[in-house]
Parts: C-alpha cells; structure tokens; sequence
C-alpha cells in the first residue's frame, strides 16, 4: 500500500536541506573569488579556480544523486504497510461496520422458529431490532449536523434523506408495537418504556462512535438495513401491506449508506460532541 502522506511531506521539506547541501563549500568559494579578482599571476592562479569549480560541481552532482527528490520520492512509494496494518485498513469500514450490523440486526431474539410466512408472534423481534438500529442512525444525523458548521458544510444534503429514514423507522417500529399490542396489549405497557431507555442509555455512546468514526457507523447501517430486508422477505407472505414496504425502504437505505464509506471524518464537529457528552454524562 502506497504512502501518499510522505509525498506530501517530503515535497516540502527535501528542497531545504537540498539546497544547502548543493552550495559550495566556503572554502572553495572564496579561494576561487580571490583568484578572479587578483587579476596579477592570472594565468597561474587560473588552474586552482578551475580545479575548484570542477570539485564543487562534482559535490553538487554528488548530493543531487544522493538527494535527488525524484529518487526519494520513487523509493517511497514503494514502501509496503506492515500485514498488521494492512488487515486494519481492509477491516475497516467494511468489515467492522458488517460485524456490529450483525450484532444490531442479525440475531433471532423472540424467535423460536425458522419463519416461512408472517406471524404476530415475531412483531417483538422485529420491533427490538428496530428500535436497535435507530439510535445509531439519529447519533449520525446530529454528527453530519454538527459538521455542516465546520469542515464539511456539504453535509446538509444529507439531511433530507437521514430524516427520510428516521421518519421510516420510526413509523416500522410503531407499527409493529401495534401489532404486538393486538395480541397482548399489556406487555406493549412495558414495552414501549423499556424501549425508550435502551435508546436514552446507547445513545452517548452511538454519538461518540460517530463522530469519530462515520464510515463505521454508514457502513453498520448499510449491514443492517441488508438483514432487515433478508429478514422481511422472509415473512412476506400472507404479511400486512407495510412489510413489502418496508423491505423497499430498506433496500433503498442499503444503497444510501453503501455511497457514504470514503466520507472523512470532521474532527471539529467529534471534539464539540465529546464535550458535549461529558457535560451532559457528568
């Protein structure tokens, strides 16, 4: 893996050191000079000047070799990352953002059977991972909020399609609270509490995650939103009409959040949050 960095740098810092290292000496440069102006015995001084131009433009040819830009630069962007790091940049966003979808989204809590068609029974397991999934992606909305003030002001066109999804979620996770409730109306009273404070008690630390690590956090929803629409496909038959819905919604989320992956990380907006967390969690 290339280095893109160091070329940066070293187009910056390499011409100084070149430079004084390329000068003649100040030996050579006065003796010479002396020579020139003494205009009486020229003719015998004339072979040091010229023996001493010759040595001081081979130092010079020497060091540009030695420290010829090009040839750095060229020995630098061979430089390979050691496997260690090499596994970090290709686990991250992809393959960390797929494992923490998977913890969010890809477990059979509720479930006691492999679904074929749709059942009241699995509304508790839908509605449990809906309301997982939802708190990262408001924790990712304020964080792209937070950054259209300061580094990346392009961010706000985002929000259109982030309070699109919120809205959707939010609407998934009520109505399959709705339908829990028209078979045990008392366990949604408990429900729906419960809910609320997994959210409040995650929500710190999905805002963290996100701030500084955005990509993660896209990627994880774009795992999510992935499984969510497996999931939904599998209990579509016989289903009311929102979950053919919702497995739209889903898809056209998934397709979102796969383009947001190279997106940088505003690290303005994740200091002013980190505060904010502080104060707020102090």
């Amino acid at each position: 893996m290339e280095l893109p960095f160091c070329c940066d740098f070293l187009s910056v810092v390499l011409p100084f050191p070149l430079f004084l290292t390329a000068w003649p000496p100040p030996t050579a440069f006065h003796a010479s000079m002396q020579g020139i102006r003494n205009g009486v015995g020229g003719r015998q001084r004339a072979p040091l000047c010229r023996a001493g131009l010759r040595a001081s433009h081979y130092k010079r040819h020497v060091a540009a070799r030695m420290l010829s830009r090009g040839r750095v630069l060229r020995s630098m962007s061979g430089l390979t990352l050691p496997p260690s790091l090499r596994r970090w940049f290709l686990w991250y966003p992809r393959r960390g953002g797929e494992f923490l979808g998977d913890m969010l989204a890809g477990h059979n809590l509720f479930i006691a059977d492999i679904p074929r068609k749709f059942d009241a029974q699995h509304a508790r397991h839908f509605s449990f991972t809906e309301s997982l999934c939802i708190t990262p992606l408001f924790a990712l909305t304020m964080v792209h909020y937070f950054s259209s003030f300061f580094l990346c002001p392009t961010r706000r066109q985002m929000f259109p399609v982030l309070m699109t999804e919120l809205a959707r979620k939010t609407e998934a996770q009520l109505q399959w609270t709705d339908v829990m409730a028209k078979r045990s109306p008392a366990d949604v009273i408990a429900w729906r509490p419960l809910m609320a404070v997994t959210q409040v008690v995650l929500f710190p630390a999905w805002l963290l995650l996100a701030s500084f690590a955005p990509q993660l956090v896209h990627a994880m929803l774009e795992r999510t939103n992935h499984i969510l629409h497996q999931k939904l496909a599998c209990i579509s038959k016989d289903a009311p009409p929102f979950v053919q819905q919702y497995m739209t919604e889903a898809r056209e989320a998934e397709a979102f959040h796969s383009q947001q992956l190279c997106i940088p990380t505003d690290y303005c907006a994740a200091l002013l949050i980190t505060l904010l967390v502080l104060y707020l969690t102090s």
